[in-house]
């Protein structure tokens, strides 16, 4: 029997995940009635190629078998368990235990000879058959003689006897589970966002493209930008959300489309279509990743309100419906109808744009509210950019109900935006990201963030540095993606707009000269240490070996990460940093393979010193 396998993910219907350099397990429960021996194997297969075949490894204390699996390329693919009766080592096994008792006998010898023999006369082609043959008749010839000692001690030929068990027909196989390896980014990466026109003199991409250079160096190799399209003026909001606009204030970059064209056009303060493809050069140069934001929603202006007035959302009145998530309304924002009488039109031109972005050289998106669009959407259209450009990453912003949130990871999504930002205690951390590595890392790679431009986070609002730093830490180290809205951030910027979630003078609705602002404290030097740490060590770039240590006080948080190769990293960290704490350790000896006398030399990655 075979069973209980893993990775899957809803039965099969959807691929498991994996990275490009990340060791993944592969893990089945493999067992049959009786002591008789049995082989495992785990077959990776990809198209027009031959399948990667690994020997599994039987746990020591249960039926459980598992193989390790470094992926090299991008692509679907899919894998299986095969598993078989191996009556030679059957006998092998017996025979060891009864010459160690003292009873074995010239009949058992003769019935590993007999196995040898009848073996050897069903083996007939491959291209080891000749081989196979000859070290049968070798064996056979060896039992002959009595010379039963050589032939237990031979393991190489009992290896090489199981692979020929595991090609014939009584072998049991497992139903094949999809697979979706995506390239090293969509595994572990560090996001920078930032809003290009907030950069001077004037705002522009060649502006922001100054910015790159500082950004590298602080160890981001993503940045991220807000939508780069043409902001419509009708409905225009102002400054702090304000539901009019004032002269020459720029709107919101997410309300896309006006006279100077929609999706597919750069707005023209920021340059041109030359501009934005000079600066994804640039970054590339810097050693970045532009990723940029994909918003499939229109403004009033939008060229598609009168070319395509059915790919809206009409009222009863005849006007369109405005976007809302009350108590947030967005009325320079129409939503999309996707489900309409031209949806197939629709659906068609918004994967035109997307495509038109990769073409000018984008290989990860951020989308905007895909929580509102429906999943057959996002799984066709994912699907049709990877079958042209397999190494385009998407990341889902969708801060919703837990299951929608995972059947957009489940339809395609690499990486999706989780609860991080509002789980503040040690225990909410401890408790979410258990279920994060526990329930869905199959299929659902969180990206940690403990800001955005519409989230300035309770455990922010005028909050000091030293809750900043704390949180930076958690997302930087629980999380093998973290991103940060950037100048808010690294600066420390408390403020909110009333009581809600919103930042005070929010560059979501206008542009902020953060070289001027000298009013918060800065803690870049700290964001650019995390990053190399992160950088330095495997460990942080995995989510799957996290684990949680216990501390004698709740409020500390102590984990460690580790990887295959045996780098290992240990955490702790103050959940609550307006306070000082403190409390004892008892660190988990067994889950981290250390043994428990041992002694164990650290070393502070933010302090440089060394303890024992």
């Amino acid at each position: 029997m075979v069973d209980l396998v893993h990775p899957l993910v809803d039965a099969g219907a959807f691929p498991a995940k994996l990275t490009v350099g990340e060791p993944a397990r592969f893990e089945v429960d493999a067992y049959t009635a009786g002591s008789d021996a049995i082989g495992v194997q785990i077959e990776i297969s990809f198209d027009q190629q031959d399948a990667i075949v690994l020997p599994a490894q039987r746990r020591f204390d249960d039926d459980r078998w598992s193989a390790t699996w470094i992926p090299a390329q991008v692509g679907p693919a899919a894998w299986r368990a095969r598993a078989w009766l191996d009556p030679w080592q059957t006998w092998r096994n017996l025979s060891s235990r009864r010459r160690h008792a003292g009873v074995l006998d010239h009949i058992d010898i003769a019935d590993g000879a007999e196995i040898c023999r009848e073996i050897r006369r069903r083996v007939r082609n491959g291209p080891h058959a000749s081989e196979l043959r000859a070290q049968l008749s070798r064996i056979h010839g060896l039992l002959l003689l009595g010379d039963v000692d050589d032939v237990l001690a031979d393991g190489q030929f009992g290896e090489q006897l199981s692979g020929w068990f595991s090609t014939i027909r009584q072998a049991s196989l497992t139903t094949s589970a999809p697979l979706w390896i995506a390239r090293e980014r969509a595994g572990h990466s560090s996001w920078y966002e930032f809003f290009p026109r907030s950069v001077g003199p004037g705002g522009s991409l060649m502006d922001a493209a100054r910015e790159l250079p500082r950004i590298a160096e602080m160890g981001f190799d993503v940045v991220y930008l807000p939508p780069v399209s043409p902001i419509g003026f009708t409905g225009r909001k102002g400054a702090n959300n304000a539901l009019t606009s004032a002269p020459g204030e720029p709107g919101s970059p997410w309300a896309i489309g006006g006279d100077t064209g929609g999706h597919d056009a750069v707005h023209p303060d920021l340059g041109d279509v030359h501009d934005f493809v000079e600066f994804v050069n640039r970054a590339e140069e810097a050693g970045l990743e532009v990723a940029l934001d994909l918003a499939f929603q229109c403004s009033p202006d939008h060229p598609w309100i009168q070319q395509h007035p059915e790919w809206f959302m009409a009222r009863a009145d005849g006007s369109f419906r405005t976007a809302e998530n009350p108590p947030k309304i967005y009325e320079d924002i129409h939503p999309l109808r996707f489900d309409g009488p031209a949806w197939q039109e629709l659906w068609r031109a918004l994967l035109d744009v997307t495509l038109t972005w990769v073409e000018r050289g984008v290989r990860i998106f951020r989308i905007d509210n895909p929580h509102t669009k429906p999943f057959d959407f996002w799984e066709w259209l994912i699907a049709e950019v990877r079958q042209r450009h397999p190494d385009v990453i998407f990341l889902s912003e969708a801060f919703t109900r837990p299951r929608v949130m995972e059947r957009l990871a489940k339809v395609g999504f690499d990486q999706s935006y989780g609860y991080f930002t509002w789980r503040r205690s040690a225990n909410e951390l401890r408790a979410y990201f258990t279920d994060v590595r526990d329930r869905t890392s199959d299929f659902m790679r969180v990206n940690a963030w403990p800001n955005t431009p519409d989230i300035l986070s309770e455990q922010l609002r005028h909050a000091p540095r030293r809750v900043f730093e704390a949180r930076a830490v958690l997302a930087a180290t629980l999380s093998a993606n973290w991103g940060i809205y950037g100048p808010a951030f690294e600066r420390c910027d408390n403020r909110p707009s009333g009581s809600g979630e919103e930042y005070l003078d929010s560059e979501k609705y206008q542009a902020r000269n953060w070289g001027d602002d000298v009013r918060h404290d800065d803690i870049s030097e700290l964001v650019e240490r995390l990053n190399t740490i992160r950088r330095d060590h495997r460990a942080l770039q995995n989510d799957a070996s996290l684990i949680f240590h216990h501390c004698d006080d709740d409020n500390i948080l102590c984990y460690s990460k580790q990887s295959i190769d045996g780098d290992l990293v240990l955490m702790v960290v103050n959940a609550e940093a307006d306070q000082i704490r403190w409390g004892e350790i008892h660190l988990d000896y067994r889950a981290l393979g250390i043994r428990p006398e041992a002694d164990l030399e650290l070393y502070d990655e933010l302090s440089g010193e060394t303890f024992r």
